[in-house]
């Protein structure tokens, strides 16, 4: 455990103080707030500068070269501001909050006639984009606390209930190792939809294509596993389904019919007993 964990352990632990607490050259937040520095903002129960801003003698100010300060040289600091007339200002579409140049319609940016469409997770409170209840802002835009990339949740802010191969880390959900995130989850390596470098790791009909694992020529991915196309949970070949005797092409995909059920790589029908049928 590093020295940092352990002030953090130390402070959750004095979480009652009245007053912020000072570890390391760092302000650890209270109650998510960071009252000693409006330029500050709570970031992992830490108080870090705001973006745009740096720390100089313990102090967050704006840097020369950022939004709202004189040129340096005719160039601005922020990718989102232009030098005009010696004064970096932001360019259409941003607007500066807290010394950097914000797109409007995102999360901590001006609202767009009192909505917020650059951030489905947000809304807008006082003319700012917030994150709605259950997002928390990482990185610049709203993420679910306790899904992958947002706060962790629980009582000691430490879970991450919402993906089982993520840990929490810095008070961030992030993936365990041996796992990467891959559009929106965290995915084993070497597994389908994982990365790989030359093999996929045991799973039958998978092949590393590019850095991925893919399902090999033939095969399709459904439910997570690589199914032979034409056989039953595949999808169709030329509208048939070859491949599973009894088997009926269904919008585009493999499947028995409600009187049928999949049985060693066919469709047998389902016999109802005669009820007619009486024993002598």
């Amino acid at each position: 455990m590093h020295e940092w964990d352990v002030h953090v352990s130390e402070w959750i632990h004095k979480s009652r103080l009245s007053l912020c607490s000072r570890r390391c050259g760092r302000w650890i937040c209270l109650n998510n707030a960071c009252p000693n520095d409006i330029n500050t903002q709570c970031v992992g129960m830490m108080c870090m500068c705001k973006p745009g801003l740096n720390r100089v003698n313990g102090i967050c100010g704006a840097a020369p070269g950022s939004s709202g300060t004189a040129c340096a040289s005719g160039v601005c600091l922020d990718i989102n501001a232009n030098c005009l007339s010696s004064q970096c200002t932001c360019r259409a579409g941003f607007s500066r909050v807290a010394g950097t140049c914000v797109r409007d319609g995102k999360v901590g940016g001006k609202c767009v006639s009192t909505a917020c469409p650059n951030d489905v997770n947000a809304h807008c409170s006082n003319g700012v984009c917030l994150c709605k209840a259950g997002f928390s802002r990482i990185g610049g835009s709203c993420r679910a606390v306790g899904q992958l990339h947002g706060m962790c949740s629980g009582a000691l802010m430490n879970l991450c209930p919402g993906d089982s191969n993520a840990v929490c880390e810095n008070m961030v959900c992030v993936c365990k190792p041996g796992t990467t995130a891959i559009d929106g989850s965290c995915v084993q390596d070497g597994r389908l939809g994982g990365i790989c470098a030359t093999s996929c790791l045991n799973e039958s009909n998978t092949v590393c294509t590019n850095g991925t694992c893919v399902c090999a020529s033939g095969y399709t991915e459904h439910n997570g596993m690589c199914t032979r196309n034409g056989a039953y949970g595949g999808i169709c070949v030329s509208g048939r389904c070859p491949d599973t005797r009894g088997a009926s092409c269904v919008n585009g995909w493999c499947v028995c019919s409600s009187s049928q059920v999949p049985y060693r790589g066919a469709c047998p029908r389902i016999r109802v007993p005669n009820r007619h049928h009486h024993h002598k």
